[in-house]
């Protein structure tokens, strides 16, 4: 192994939210050593082919880098090509096929051992930022059959699907998307989604966020109505075999459903290997919301990763407030304050002709219960009356 490589900020991750953060750093010159395992974005990679964004193009550009798409939002292959052109547009430079294998607080900071194409790396740096999503495993079922040869947990595309039996577990915008793809290239495509109904998006979420998935689950009830996909709620696989499914109904009673492919797309993990490492908190990784800095002082998370410490699902636009919380922090600034989510936006002031016509309209509200009231009361009155004179 070679002399230890010195730097400020040890980067971790090259998706979307590695490639923002980076590109603040270099910005406030801040000096850093920017690590990535496989390619740049390989995450995006997995995406659904043709597969088109929720959040538009404005909020998913990064730094001084303009997304220019035709639509107004990206596609996956149009997002993945702009990822890639993001470090040589920004002049960042990503040190693509280095695995960070370990990270361990040591004097001064951390020490993290990094297995590169030419061996092993000794890293030295200040602080650390994990910016490495939350995609890295699937989610398992533990079901028998799960790792068969015609069972995958990504979905590839739909080439040589026409005429075959597909079965899909999930109910999410993947799944969604999935079974839509396959039932227009020719599959017989089964759906099964554990819930009475697909789930209804509302609370943190973007107006599009919630009307693109809404759309999605109307296009997958009208390929039901039209014959060309089977829906089942309510079921849960519980066996794979080489030509059949296994779902329990509701029921408690199994039914065999026959399938030559089978996408199990149900969710996925992060991996928070590198924060327990360092002697952080897997259940909660981030400890001070302000910051963006765990539990382990100098040990920072940005983007999706976070949503496992909050309720509040995390979105890949998200990580333009991370970036600014954590290279604040670095230099000692004043946290910026917190960006006021799209579904929050304050009240316009409307003057006082606006608040008379509220106090008007609370008066005509109230005036209309106390009518309803004295309506219901002089009917009960008459009813008496009529009762007293039979």
């Amino acid at each position: 192994m070679s002399d230890p490589l010195e730097t400020r900020v040890a980067l971790v991750g090259a998706g979307p939210v590695g490639l923002e953060v980076a590109a603040r750093l270099a910005q406030r010159g801040i000096e850093c050593l920017h690590f990535e395992r496989g390619e740049i974005a390989d995450t995006i990679a997995w995406f659904p082919p043709g597969m088109r964004f929720l959040s538009p193009s404005v909020l998913l550009s990064i730094g001084d880098a303009p997304l220019e798409t035709a639509d107004r939002a990206p596609t996956r292959e149009e997002y993945l090509a702009y990822l890639r052109s993001v470090p040589r547009r920004l002049g960042l430079d990503v040190r693509t096929g280095h695995d960070v294998v370990d990270v361990k607080p040591a004097s001064g900071g951390f020490a993290l051992r990094v297995r590169g194409p030419d061996g092993e790396l000794d890293v030295r740096s200040r602080q650390v930022v994990l910016a490495i999503g939350e995609l890295a495993f699937p989610r398992l079922l533990g079901i028998p059959g799960e790792d068969l040869p015609h069972v995958s947990h990504y979905f590839e595309g739909t080439d040589g699907l026409a005429g075959l039996r597909v079965v899909i577990v999930g109910g999410g915008m993947s799944a969604l998307e999935a079974a839509e793809a396959c039932a227009e290239a020719g599959a017989k495509v089964l759906l099964s989604y554990r819930g009475a109904d697909f789930r209804r998006y509302g609370g943190p979420r973007r107006r599009d966020h919630r009307r693109g998935t809404a759309r999605r689950q109307e296009a997958i009830r009208e390929l039901s109505r039209q014959g060309r996909l089977e829906l089942c709620f309510s079921t849960t696989p519980t066996a794979i075999e080489p030509d059949v499914v296994r779902l329990r109904r509701e029921d408690d009673h199994d039914a065999s459903i026959a399938a030559d492919r089978v996408y199990l797309l149900t969710g996925h993990e992060p991996d928070l290997s590198l924060l327990a490492a360092a002697g952080g908190n897997p259940e909660r990784p981030v400890a001070d919301w302000r910051t963006l800095e765990s539990d382990v002082p100098g040990l920072y998370l940005a983007g999706t990763v976070t949503s496992r410490s909050y309720a509040k699902r995390r979105f890949i636009h998200d990580a333009r407030d991370h970036s600014r919380r954590i290279v604040a922090h670095l230099l000692g600034e004043p946290a910026p304050p917190l960006a006021r989510p799209y579904w929050r936006r304050p009240r316009r002031r409307r003057g006082p002709v606006a608040h008379w016509s509220r106090r008007i309209r609370k008066r005509l509200r109230r005036g209309l219960v106390r009518t309803r009231r004295a309506i219901r009361r002089g009917a009960r009155v008459l009813k008496a009356r009529l009762r007293g004179h039979r």
